[in-house]
């Protein structure tokens, strides 16, 4: 079988291992020599070679023209790069300016409840982030904080960095005082559940403070009672008012029966027809 080199244009006959990987599909090029396959691979130009590449690229970085390398030009060709630099300096810089995937607008939260952002141009800025409340701060004054000055959360959420609810301190030694003044103040809270007054232990302060809970509860039981959406509905049968089961309020609330009973003999007597009067 004859066949044209896709290098030099040469007609010439095609081994038996040729044929068979273009019949295949294995390759798509064949050649005449060992020459005009290593000429091929690095990159040499032939009218031959539709897969061919240009020898100069412009930077993806600066924009500036260069001459292609072997391993660029063949990454090229084969689609494994989209993007060319002329310096590994370009490159660099080229990832560092450029966002990740992942990239949430340069903002998230610690584990401890304070906010910090992406502001890599702040002088006190830590592998390019900063507390969003003292960013907040300097705004406001118009000047940088020093590292001495601290930014106190007055209603005690690390979260919550409105400017109404920052105030500013010349040292920790002052910040230290307003909180040792706040700890003798008998924390109350009132339960949601039940009404009732309480005193707040020390886990619920702290998760009322960093923003991880809402709410607070005088016990496990006015907890468990808060997940239960349960209300007091009518006997069918006697008239009175009690708190169904959770499978009887689930069905009464899902349209599956009409009726809900405040016990078995009310149940019984409404079907065997003798109504309690």
């Amino acid at each position: 079988m004859l066949y044209y080199c896709d290098f030099c244009g040469k007609l010439f006959k095609l081994s038996e291992n040729q044929r068979y990987k273009l019949k295949k599909g294995l390759r798509k090029h064949a050649y005449c020599s060992r020459e005009c396959y290593v000429k091929a691979i690095s990159g040499g130009i032939s009218p031959y070679w539709k897969d061919d590449v240009p020898k100069k690229a412009t930077c993806a970085y600066c924009g500036k023209e260069f001459l292609l390398t072997k391993q660029q030009r063949t990454s090229l060709r084969k689609n494994k790069a989209k993007k060319v630099f002329c310096s590994n300096e370009c490159r660099l810089n080229y990832i560092k300016a450029s966002k990740p995937h992942n990239w949430k607008g340069g903002k998230y939260r610690r584990k401890d409840g304070y906010v910090m952002v992406y502001a890599p141009n702040h002088p006190y800025a830590v592998k390019g982030y900063i507390l969003e409340h003292r960013l907040i701060m300097e705004k406001a004054i118009g000047r940088h904080l020093n590292l001495e000055e601290v930014v106190h959360h007055i209603n005690g959420i690390r979260s919550d960095n409105r400017i109404e609810n920052l105030m500013l301190f010349q040292n920790d030694n002052e910040h230290q005082i307003l909180h040792g003044n706040q700890r003798k103040i008998i924390s109350k809270y009132i339960c949601p559940t039940c009404g009732k007054e309480f005193l707040l232990s020390k886990n619920q302060k702290y998760y009322l403070q960093i923003g991880r809970t809402n709410k607070a509860y005088c016990s496990f039981d006015c907890y468990v009672k808060s997940f239960d959406s349960r209300k007091e509905v009518q006997c069918a049968n006697c008239g009175k008012i009690f708190m169904p089961k959770p499978s009887q309020w689930w069905k009464f609330k899902n349209s599956i029966t009409k009726q809900v009973f405040c016990s078995r003999e009310c149940a019984d007597e409404f079907k065997s027809g003798r109504k309690v009067e």
